[in-house]
């Protein structure tokens, strides 16, 4: 089988007019980062993510593997949900083993919270939140499955 025609057409376009930033990829980069969890394809799914936000990112985890991380706003208070997708299958059903991975810490800007602490309400417990060069920071020491912390 002969390999594609090359073109001069490009694969990724960005933009940043009229107030916003777009990136927009010829291909289906998504479903086939979701199919086969290349590195190269989160790289590319994430750098567009990073550039569209200006770098300007609401919410931070650093920890081991991959985690799936959620911020919501629930009146006044803020709900981080993080599912542990840390396993063979991942991305297919059923999974045959769940590996607890952590810890990971979780930093929220500051202008979204002023939360003293993070309550834990699948391990239990609350998690004491420190303010860092304008972050809210809280570590939460193991995810099985998944956890949800409430910042009030």
């Amino acid at each position: 089988m002969d390999a594609p025609a090359r073109n001069d057409a490009p694969c990724v376009h960005r933009t940043d007019k009229a107030g916003g930033r777009i990136v927009y990829f010829s291909a289906d980069i998504d479903r086939l980062y979701g199919r086969f969890n290349s590195a190269d394809h989160f790289a590319l799914l994430r750098n567009a993510f990073h550039w569209s936000l200006a770098g300007v990112l609401p919410i931070e985890i650093d920890g081991p593997g991959l985690v799936d991380l959620q911020l919501y706003r629930q009146g006044a208070r803020l709900l981080v949900h993080l599912t542990n997708l840390n396993n063979e299958g991942a991305w297919r059903v059923p999974v045959s083993e769940i590996v607890e991975a952590g810890p990971y810490v979780v930093r929220i800007r500051e202008e979204l919270t002023s939360a003293s602490h993070a309550e834990l309400t699948v391990s239990g417990g609350p998690a004491a939140c420190t303010k860092k060069n304008g972050w809210v920071e809280f570590t939460i020491g193991a995810i099985c499955e998944h956890e949800l912390a409430v910042l009030e």
